[in-house]
């Protein structure tokens, strides 16, 4: 079987696992601020959630519902 991809002749010995089962890459930006925006959006984000626990359970707590026993 013969493939050409853009005038190119493409190696077909393993075309069958590739489009099988193909390879996930995570992209990532190579610009360093690109990359530093992204992780501090996601670290705001987990402080966030993180907080919003806190004030969760301390209400559970200081709520008459919840009882709270230590063995």
């Amino acid at each position: 079987m013969r493939v050409y991809i853009q005038g190119r002749k493409v190696r077909t010995k393993r075309l069958v696992n590739t489009m099988y089962k193909p390879r996930l890459y995570r992209f990532s930006s190579a610009r360093f601020k690109a990359r530093s925006e992204v992780e501090a959006k996601k670290a705001e984000e987990e402080a966030k959630s993180s907080l919003l626990l806190i004030v969760y359970l301390l209400s559970l707590l200081q709520s008459s519902e919840f009882t709270l026993t230590v063995l």
